[in-house]
């Protein structure tokens, strides 16, 4: 939960403080996180440590990264099916 937490927190300060687009990733288990911050900064879905799909998730990194810079049109439709 430490390291989601820092991720959270500087992802929010950095959106706060600066016209970089950011989000970050986190797993399930970090629900409290997830809850506290998911109003204020994109948290996109990855699997447990250990578990599986971890591939799958930086794949829809890759696309979260391209829909913001390229296809903003697509962004919501995306962050339905990738994000918390």
């Amino acid at each position: 939960p430490e390291y989601s937490e820092m991720a959270a927190r500087c992802a929010k300060l950095i959106a706060e403080k600066t016209t970089a687009k950011v989000a970050s990733m986190m797993a399930i288990e970090n629900q409290e996180v997830i809850a506290q911050y998911k109003n204020d900064i994109t948290i996109l879905k990855m699997p447990k440590k250990g578990g599986t799909g971890l591939s799958e998730s930086f794949e829809n990194m890759a696309k979260f990264i391209d829909a913001s810079v390229n296809h903003p049109e697509n962004l919501e439709a995306l962050k339905e099916t990738i994000c918390y």
